[in-house]
Protein backbone atom coordinates (compact mmCIF):
# COMPACT_ATOMS: atom_id res chain seq x y z
CA UNK A 1 0.00 0.00 0.00
CA UNK A 2 1.47 3.47 -1.18
CA UNK A 3 1.00 6.63 1.12
CA UNK A 4 1.66 9.84 0.11
CA UNK A 5 2.92 12.29 3.10
CA UNK A 6 2.81 15.96 2.76
CA UNK A 7 4.97 18.42 4.11
CA UNK A 8 3.10 21.95 4.42
CA UNK A 9 5.82 24.61 3.74
CA UNK A 10 6.25 28.69 3.91
CA UNK A 11 6.05 30.23 1.04
CA UNK A 12 9.29 30.94 -0.58
CA UNK A 13 10.60 31.86 -4.04
CA UNK A 14 13.09 29.21 -4.79
CA UNK A 15 15.59 28.97 -7.63
CA UNK A 16 17.65 26.41 -9.55
CA UNK A 17 20.86 24.22 -7.39
CA UNK A 18 18.37 24.27 -4.44
CA UNK A 19 16.51 21.28 -2.72
CA UNK A 20 12.88 21.35 -3.24
CA UNK A 21 10.49 18.98 -4.65
CA UNK A 22 6.49 20.42 -5.32
CA UNK A 23 5.26 22.97 -6.91
CA UNK A 24 1.21 24.48 -6.64
CA UNK A 25 1.05 25.96 -10.36
CA UNK A 26 2.98 24.27 -12.96
CA UNK A 27 5.15 20.73 -12.77
CA UNK A 28 8.78 21.60 -11.44
CA UNK A 29 10.79 20.53 -13.68
CA UNK A 30 13.92 18.77 -12.14
CA UNK A 31 16.85 19.05 -14.41
CA UNK A 32 19.32 16.93 -12.55
CA UNK A 33 19.86 15.77 -8.91
CA UNK A 34 22.93 14.31 -6.89
CA UNK A 35 22.90 12.22 -4.22
CA UNK A 36 24.74 11.86 -1.19
CA UNK A 37 24.97 8.77 1.31
CA UNK A 38 22.56 6.48 -0.87
CA UNK A 39 22.16 2.97 -0.80
CA UNK A 40 23.23 1.69 -4.45
CA UNK A 41 21.10 -0.09 -6.48
CA UNK A 42 20.96 -4.08 -6.12
CA UNK A 43 21.03 -4.40 -2.59
CA UNK A 44 17.89 -5.90 -0.88
CA UNK A 45 15.87 -6.61 -4.15
CA UNK A 46 15.63 -2.59 -4.56
CA UNK A 47 17.03 -1.04 -7.68
CA UNK A 48 16.81 2.05 -9.30
CA UNK A 49 18.53 3.24 -12.38
CA UNK A 50 20.78 6.58 -12.17
CA UNK A 51 22.61 8.27 -15.52
CA UNK A 52 25.59 10.25 -13.95
CA UNK A 53 28.51 8.73 -11.48
CA UNK A 54 28.18 6.54 -8.96
CA UNK A 55 31.36 6.92 -6.16
CA UNK A 56 31.69 3.49 -3.85
CA UNK A 57 32.34 4.73 -0.69
CA UNK A 58 32.26 1.27 0.98
CA UNK A 59 30.04 -0.81 3.03
CA UNK A 60 27.16 0.51 5.37
CA UNK A 61 28.91 1.61 7.92
CA UNK A 62 26.61 -0.01 11.09
CA UNK A 63 23.79 -3.02 10.59
CA UNK A 64 21.53 -1.92 8.04
CA UNK A 65 18.78 -4.75 8.16
CA UNK A 66 19.02 -8.16 9.43
CA UNK A 67 22.79 -7.87 9.94
CA UNK A 68 23.13 -7.39 6.66
CA UNK A 69 24.82 -4.89 5.05
CA UNK A 70 24.09 -2.40 1.96
CA UNK A 71 27.23 -0.48 -0.07
CA UNK A 72 27.07 2.99 0.51
CA UNK A 73 27.52 5.11 -2.56
CA UNK A 74 27.35 8.89 -3.84
CA UNK A 75 25.81 9.83 -6.98
CA UNK A 76 26.29 13.12 -8.91
CA UNK A 77 26.05 15.03 -12.03
CA UNK A 78 23.09 12.74 -13.75
CA UNK A 79 19.41 11.90 -13.34
CA UNK A 80 17.16 8.76 -13.38
CA UNK A 81 14.28 7.81 -11.36
CA UNK A 82 13.79 10.43 -9.09
CA UNK A 83 13.00 12.80 -12.54
CA UNK A 84 12.13 10.06 -14.81
CA UNK A 85 8.52 11.43 -15.12
CA UNK A 86 7.42 7.76 -13.63
CA UNK A 87 5.85 7.31 -9.82
CA UNK A 88 8.23 4.08 -8.81
CA UNK A 89 5.37 1.76 -7.05
CA UNK A 90 7.85 -1.10 -6.70
CA UNK A 91 10.75 -1.83 -4.88
CA UNK A 92 12.62 -2.14 -8.20
CA UNK A 93 11.31 0.86 -9.36
CA UNK A 94 12.37 3.06 -6.20
CA UNK A 95 15.30 4.09 -4.87
CA UNK A 96 16.08 2.83 -1.23
CA UNK A 97 17.41 5.69 1.48
CA UNK A 98 18.40 4.55 4.76
CA UNK A 99 18.32 7.20 7.27
CA UNK A 100 21.02 6.06 9.23
CA UNK A 101 23.29 7.27 6.63
CA UNK A 102 21.69 10.54 6.93
CA UNK A 103 21.13 10.69 3.01
CA UNK A 104 21.06 14.50 1.02
CA UNK A 105 19.48 14.88 -2.21
CA UNK A 106 20.12 17.70 -4.03
CA UNK A 107 17.83 18.73 -6.99
CA UNK A 108 18.76 20.95 -9.92
CA UNK A 109 15.97 22.50 -11.28
CA UNK A 110 14.85 24.49 -14.69
CA UNK A 111 13.78 27.55 -13.10
CA UNK A 112 11.86 29.80 -10.43
CA UNK A 113 8.85 27.91 -8.50
CA UNK A 114 6.63 29.22 -5.26
CA UNK A 115 6.26 26.33 -3.30
CA UNK A 116 3.74 25.65 -0.71
CA UNK A 117 3.71 22.15 -0.67
CA UNK A 118 6.29 18.67 -0.54
CA UNK A 119 4.94 15.55 -1.64
CA UNK A 120 6.84 12.26 -0.73
CA UNK A 121 5.49 8.80 -1.36
CA UNK A 122 5.94 5.93 0.74
CA UNK A 123 5.43 2.46 1.25
CA UNK A 124 3.50 0.82 4.73
CA UNK A 125 4.63 2.46 7.51
CA UNK A 126 4.61 -1.15 9.22
CA UNK A 127 7.71 -1.58 7.06
CA UNK A 128 10.57 -0.32 8.43
CA UNK A 129 12.72 0.29 5.47
CA UNK A 130 10.56 2.16 2.72
CA UNK A 131 7.64 3.20 5.33
CA UNK A 132 9.34 5.32 8.24
CA UNK A 133 9.62 8.85 6.64
CA UNK A 134 8.89 11.16 9.67
CA UNK A 135 10.18 14.39 8.63
CA UNK A 136 13.16 15.93 6.94
CA UNK A 137 15.21 18.91 6.73
CA UNK A 138 15.09 21.34 3.83
CA UNK A 139 17.85 23.66 2.68
CA UNK A 140 17.54 26.81 0.94
CA UNK A 141 20.33 29.19 0.30
CA UNK A 142 21.86 27.92 3.60
CA UNK A 143 19.04 28.19 5.77
CA UNK A 144 17.83 24.68 7.20
CA UNK A 145 13.99 24.16 8.10
CA UNK A 146 12.70 20.82 9.67
CA UNK A 147 9.66 20.04 8.86
CA UNK A 148 7.74 16.50 9.94
CA UNK A 149 5.29 14.52 7.67
CA UNK A 150 1.70 13.69 7.49
CA UNK A 151 0.06 11.01 6.19
CA UNK A 152 -3.01 11.49 3.50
Amino acid sequence: MRQIKKILLIPMVVTVFMLVLGNISQATIISSYDIDNAVQSGWGDWAHFYTGTVTQDGPVDGVFYDGAYGTQADYTGGGGILNDDQLGDSRHTTPLFATLLEPTITLYLDGTYFLSELTLYSFDDANTIPGNITGLDITIGGVSETFLTTTS
